[in-house]
């Protein structure tokens, strides 16, 4: 079973919402219709498109070979509509093209049917998944073990039974794979004012600084704070000179990378401490934060009352 995610933004007609269609209709599409009516298989629509798409749109081919050849039915995908919302739907159907005048009003006419369930606000989603719908693809697969494992176990909930046997499924739960960068930063930022006893300057968390993600301060020091989700390597030696040691810097890659000399003033932090850190404390988190620390905590409880039955 495999994790995508859409994104519905197609050329449709003023006044029709292409995701509330999608929504209601119980369909997931794309657009990139051809010049000929009536039912198409396949290789029909591929030939159609091809004639018509390639290769002045770089967009046709990544999206059509997604949901026509690659999707699989019991796939799930994550969307959301215009005011937020996220809804997340399992593939219950194959390719269609359909061509009936409120599929070209949508421009939704590459479809497979879809049950969709509202999942509701940003804090019901992995991070892997909203950094994907920042990406300017269509559609896209979300490669993750943990993230699998939690849209299973979201959907069940929400689709009130089980659909997913989650026990069945295999791979880590892994909290930094479920939360956005953004949230990475927040558990470092909560942990160096609790365990360290900074203060964070709000003034001083903004997207445009390159190296420091926030400022914190306490009497007699100042600490610069560098975060990287995933299998980044942070170098030492990168942050050795800036100041000249009048301030500390903290570093964090989630994937525990980091190269070069030992600095005294540069403090390479073990992901496993923060993850113990945010669990042991995550009445402190946010929702997000607090949902994905449950999610893993159940995850880990099933794990092992699967590994007492063997």
């Amino acid at each position: 079973m495999n994790v995508w995610r859409l994104t519905i933004n197609t050329a449709a007609r003023d006044g029709v919402d292409p995701r509330r269609f999608c929504f209601e209709r119980k369909i997931l599409g794309v657009g990139w219709p051809v010049d000929e009516d009536g039912p198409l298989d396949w290789g029909s629509y591929e030939r159609l498109g091809t004639e018509k798409y390639y290769p002045q749109d770089n967009g046709w081919w990544p999206a059509l070979n997604a949901i026509g050849n690659r999707m699989r039915e019991g796939d799930l995908c994550w969307s959301r509509d215009r005011s937020g919302c996220y809804y997340l739907g399992r593939v219950d159907g194959p390719w269609e093209y359909q061509s009936g005048g409120d599929y070209r009003a949508a421009d939704v006419v590459n479809v497979r049917s879809c049950r969709w369930v509202r999942m509701g606000a940003e804090d019901s989603v992995p991070g892997k998944v909203l950094n994907s719908l920042r990406a300017s693809r269509t559609l896209q697969a979300v490669h993750d073990d943990s993230v699998r494992i939690y849209s299973m176990l979201a959907y069940n909930q929400a689709a009130g039974k089980p659909v997913y046997e989650v026990s069945a499924a295999t791979g880590p739960s892994d909290l930094f794979a479920l939360v956005s960068p953004e949230d990475c930063e927040d558990i470092l930022g909560v942990y160096l004012q609790e365990v360290h006893g900074y203060r964070l300057i709000p003034s001083t968390r903004r997207r445009d600084t390159f190296k420091t993600e926030f400022v914190l301060r306490k009497p007699g020091s100042k600490a610069l704070v560098q975060v990287k989700q995933g299998d980044i390597t942070l170098d030492r030696g990168d942050f050795a000179h800036d100041h000249e040691g009048r301030c500390e810097w903290f570093l964090l890659s989630t994937g525990g990378s980091y190269e070069g000399d030992d600095v005294r003033h540069v403090h390479c932090l073990d992901p496993d401490t923060l993850r113990d850190f945010a669990v042991e404390n995550v009445e402190l988190m946010s929702d997000r934060v607090r949902r994905m620390v449950e999610f893993c905590d159940r995850i880990g409880r099933a794990s092992g009352s699967n590994r007492e039955e063997r």
